[in-house]
């Protein structure tokens, strides 16, 4: 249990959930700022493009990711001198992927056609520093990376935006996408010296033998591109049978959930990477134990969360942003509800692409989208962004039971995954008051 729950951890964990809560406040007040100053349509463009960019960091990724958590601790403890072959294939992969489909999504964009060498860099800067602050994840410098990547950067765009609106007077589209450009610039650099710094008895003599990465990320990259598409989708079927406005009200929504998930984001930042090392090194007995602790404190969050924003979260959407925006309260709602609905089961997905079900795992989520995208269809004319939300729900409620369906028929040890016995029970409040107390 000290695996899990030590001093170190909590503190690591503690931290990086403090440095999000900053990141975010600069986001939060970056998004206040915008809705001020910027036109309802104007706000739907900047979400848009946003939207665009998610789609392009998890096409362009392709399961390099995961890749990235599953193999790097093991080269840092096993075979060091691969660790800068891994790394050097890893960036150039992402680097020419990003490029091929940046170029191919930019020209499906409805916005104006000066700003496309513009979005081009961004999406190139952003999906670089994305992939950055992952491998210092491998590196267990969860805390660099998220200092970097999250605070800095939303805190120079905050900069940026407030030098260019006292200069010039007035704030647009141009002036946004530049301002978020050079804070990726000055995050690349920072986060380039840190893995140069990291990077230690490397050897490029075997470079070019990549073909088991390339067969490692296949599935996974499918998994991921199926599931940044079912997540995204939703856009830009509000944008086909509605319009921006729309747009809008939903990313409030999506931006007002994510403060939500801050804390519980913070905690998945840290375990992710010990939860690989305990599925490889196959002590799933431990593994069961943090599993059901972790499932036991999201399941808790979500229900107090949810109960709150249905009494409150519509007054602050007013105070915050504007009564035009009340509707995004809704759309929080309802996404609760699809993260309460996936909580039992967290890291399913984790467990059976380590485990060698990459294939299983891709199926799943393929026929999870072909559903979204006919929920979508069907209930996006009729019922709105409330109706985009309820497919994402739907979709996300038949992923989850599938994939645990999976995990029962391919995993012998499913039984400990909903069973607390006392002797667990004991350790689980046994170590949450050790959490108190160092956080005392």
């Amino acid at each position: 249990m000290n695996y899990f729950f030590s001093k170190h951890t909590f503190s690591t964990t503690s931290l990086i959930f403090l440095l999000n809560i900053f990141s975010k406040i600069f986001s939060f007040f970056l998004i206040i700022f915008l809705t001020r100053h910027l036109s309802k349509d104007q706000i739907g463009v900047y979400f848009y493009i946003l939207n665009i960019q998610s789609i392009v960091l998890l096409l362009s990724h392709l399961g390099i990711q995961h890749l990235i958590i599953k193999n790097l601790p093991k080269y840092l403890s096993e075979n060091k001198k691969e660790i800068f072959n891994f790394i050097l294939f890893c960036v150039a992969f992402v680097v020419i992927m990003t490029l091929l489909v940046s170029i191919t999504l930019v020209n499906f964009l409805t916005i104006n056609k000066d700003l496309y060498i513009l979005i081009l860099v961004l999406y190139f800067l952003t999906s670089l520093n994305s992939i950055f602050t992952t491998i210092l994840q491998g590196y267990d410098k969860v805390v660099q990376g998220t200092f970097f990547e999250f605070l800095i950067k939303n805190f120079l765009i905050v900069i940026f935006v407030l030098i260019f609106f006292f200069y010039f007077s007035y704030i647009d589209i141009f002036f946004l996408i530049i301002s978020i450009i050079l804070s990726n610039l000055i995050v690349t650099f920072f986060s380039i010296v840190l893995i140069l710094n990291n990077i230690k008895n490397y050897n490029v003599k075997n470079f070019f033998n990549f073909n088991k990465y390339l067969r490692s990320i296949f599935y996974f990259g499918l998994s991921v591109i199926l599931i940044s598409i079912n997540s995204r989708i939703d856009i830009l079927f509000i944008d086909y049978f509605l319009n921006k406005d729309f747009i809008a009200e939903y990313s409030i929504g999506l931006q007002v959930l994510t403060v939500l998930l801050l804390p519980l984001q913070s905690c998945i930042a840290v375990f992710y990477t010990k939860i690989s090392k305990l599925i490889i090194k196959k002590k799933f007995n431990l593994l069961m134990i943090q599993i059901n602790f972790l499932r036991m404190l999201f399941i808790i969050y979500f229900l107090v969360a949810f109960i709150l924003c249905y009494f409150y979260l519509g007054k602050l959407i007013i105070i915050f942003f504007s009564a035009s925006y009340l509707n995004s309260s809704n759309i929080v709602l309802i996404l609760i509800i699809s993260n309460l609905i996936i909580s039992p089961f967290m890291f399913l997905n984790l467990i059976l692409n380590v485990t060698e079900k990459e294939k299983e795992v891709t199926l799943v989520f393929f026929l999870s989208l072909l559903i979204n995208i006919f929920l979508n269809f069907i209930l996006v004319p009729k019922y709105g962004i409330l109706g985009s939300a309820s497919a994402t729900l739907l979709s996300n409620a038949f992923t989850t039971i599938v994939i645990y369906i999976y995990f029962v028929k391919y995993n012998n040890w499913h039984k400990s995954f909903f069973k607390i016995s006392s002797r667990n029970f004991q350790n689980v409040q046994k170590n949450s008051f050790k959490i108190f107390k160092i956080f005392r």
